[in-house]
């Protein structure tokens, strides 16, 4: 009995150091952190690591991490940090539900403080490792490839103050090769070879920012090719219809002023026809896409008339004002009310999928639904190339229909990357 009480307290003498252990990791790590908004919180119990970034709420768990690696392009520091296998970034962006990706990335000015915070953060992720593996810490700056390899070692749980000193003294020693690296002599050789790393990294960036534009000016060229050749199609279309209805018209007339015998049952009853097909002719697009208007007129109409509040439903999500919508778009798997960028907006979650192909012929037949829908009133603005995406890597496609009334709500198509998958959705506000 006194040998498991002794046990059970030196095991609790464990654990407290360990927490003071982690509380001090991540101190360093939200002193390295230059914007103090995005600052991490660690959820001990859980092992889950957290922070706000670009209005969005990151959260991972710490023991999924396998791998941190720093970058430097011309003066900026990117620690790049990677899950071991699976998506173990989950990311909460305003009432959207959390997305999954396998990495994420944390820029700083000061190689000092990129590498405090790689460091901290891997002596972090190690205590929670309980299979045995390490994470890998690769910093760019060759002098500390010596410290790196001790900053991977596992915490040893029979002796946390010999970790501790020994955390320290590589602390001191990598601060020490850190300042030797960065103040350095123009001429000494050590700053080529880190010029030409910085060289080949802009290079790299450039490379794929400027394959990355011309993707989207490829998609554009494609897409706006396609739509004239879909006017095109339609109005030869029309025209053909037209010359139809013309003729049976004056076959109509024809046989009324040659044979009298023939009364007005038969008559009017082609007449009657042709007056259908023409009201057919006319209203075609109206009756095809009946299914996607009415909803979307009801939808216009309750912006105008109450910011969409006599269509809200039941209430999803108290804190998020989430709303279901009592009308619901055509073919989406979710419609509903929420609040993106302080105002009230209609949202529909239409498709999910890996075939970014099969997502994008989706989003052409929306947009020329769509299209007939609204009107000649309506104009349109290909948003793929604005700044909102300025630092968003993935594939996106976002049109947007406007008109000059202040009264009409503004609505997007949007077709964006989301992990390994791609989305596509409706935004009305």
């Amino acid at each position: 009995m006194k040998n498991l009480f002794t046990s059970l307290l030196f095991l609790l003498c464990v654990y407290e150091t360990m927490g003071q252990q982690r509380s001090e990791f991540l101190k360093e790590m939200n002193a390295a952190i230059e914007n103090k908004k995005e600052v991490m919180k660690l959820l001990e119990k859980s092992g889950m690591l957290e922070h706000k970034e670009m209005g969005g709420l990151y959260r991972f768990k710490l023991e999924e991490i396998g791998s941190i690696k720093e970058k430097v392009v011309e003066q900026n520091f990117i620690i790049n940090v990677y899950c071991t296998d699976e998506n173990c970034f989950t990311v909460y962006r305003n009432d959207t539900l959390g997305t999954q990706v396998n990495n994420n990335a944390y820029f700083f000015t000061s190689a000092e403080r990129a590498n405090s915070f790689a460091r901290n953060l891997a002596f972090l992720v190690n205590s929670y490792k309980t299979d045995g593996s390490k994470v890998t810490l690769e910093l760019s700056l060759e002098e500390n490839t010596a410290s790196t390899t001790n900053n991977n070692s596992q915490p040893d749980k029979d002796g946390l103050d010999e970790y501790l000193d020994a955390q320290e003294d590589n602390k001191n020693k990598t601060k020490s090769a850190e300042t030797k690296t960065v103040v350095v002599n123009d001429d000494d050789a050590d700053v080529d070879r880190t010029s030409t790393k910085a060289l080949e990294a802009k290079e790299h960036m450039e490379e794929i920012k400027a394959n990355r534009e011309e993707k989207k000016q490829q998609r554009k060229e494609e897409f706006d090719e396609k739509r004239e050749q879909l006017k095109t199609e339609k109005e030869e279309q029309r025209e053909k219809q037209r010359e139809a209805l013309a003729e049976k018209k004056a076959q109509v007339e024809n046989s009324k002023t040659g044979n009298k015998r023939t009364k007005s049952d038969d008559e009017d009853a082609e007449i009657s026809g042709l007056a259908k097909e023409e009201t057919t002719d006319t209203d075609t697009k109206d009756k095809k896409n009946d299914a996607l208007c009415k909803p979307l007129e009801l939808i216009l109409k309750s912006y105008a008339s109450s910011q969409f509040k006599s269509i809200e439903g039941m209430e999803t999500n108290t804190v998020k004002h989430i709303n279901e919508s009592k009308v619901k778009w055509k073919g989406a798997r979710k419609s509903y009310l929420s609040n993106f960028r302080n105002k009230r907006t209609f949202i529909a979650e239409l498709k999910s999928s890996k075939d970014f192909e099969l997502l994008q012929v989706e989003y052409d037949e929306l947009q020329t639904d769509l299209e007939n829908c609204l009107g000649p009133d309506w104009d349109f603005t290909d948003k793929s190339n604005s700044d909102e995406y300025a630092d968003f890597n993935g594939e996106v496609r976002d049109t947007e229909y406007h008109t000059s009334n202040s009264n009409t709500p503004t609505l997007r198509i949007i077709l964006i990357s989301d992990g390994d998958r791609y989305t596509l959705f409706v935004r009305i506000q």
